[in-house]
Parts: structure tokens; C-alpha cells; sequence
């Protein structure tokens, strides 16, 4: 088990990582034609989930991968829906 010193530490570092990743925060709305095709020389497990996405979702968005990805993608999905409740 580690020292509270060395959890402190850990902590530290994880605060301060930065990591690399490139490109914008959200994508732009993607066909999931495009993962389909992209995944399909993938492993056949991916190819099956990929090829079925189509059958219950028309498009799609990567987001950043930098740690804050999941937080992100729940509010501008949450945006995004909120502004077609809107519209409609």
C-alpha cells in the first residue's frame, strides 16, 4: 500500500498531466457509415458492432480523448437534444 506521501504525489502528477491529443474538442456529426467502413478490415468483433451501429444511430461525433471525454460528450449530447426538443 502506498504512503499517504506517495498518493499525494500520484495526485500531483495526475493534476498536472496534460496529455497530447490533437484536433478539436467535439467532431463534426459523422455518418456511422464512415465507422463501419473505417473498422471494417478491423477485428471481426468490431466489424459486427460497427456494422450494426447504422441500425439505431444516423450519425455520430469523436470527442477529445484527454481525460474530460466522457464529461464532455454527456453535455453537448444533453445540448444537442435539448436544442432538437427545441426545434420541434
Amino acid at each position: 500500500m502506498k504512503t499517504e506521501e506517495e498518493m499525494a504525489n500520484l495526485q500531483r502528477l495526475s493534476n498536472d498531466y496534460v496529455p497530447e491529443a490533437q484536433g478539436d474538442l467535439v467532431g463534426h456529426l459523422r455518418s456511422t457509415q464512415a465507422i463501419a467502413a473505417e473498422y471494417s478490415l478491423a477485428d471481426p468483433v468490431y466489424v459486427h458492432k460497427t456494422t450494426r451501429l447504422p441500425e439505431k444511430y444516423s450519425h455520430y461525433r469523436t470527442v477529445k480523448g484527454d481525460g474530460n471525454c466522457g464529461w464532455r460528450g454527456m453535455e453537448h449530447g444533453t445540448a444537442h437534444s435539448s436544442l432538437d426538443i427545441a426545434e420541434n
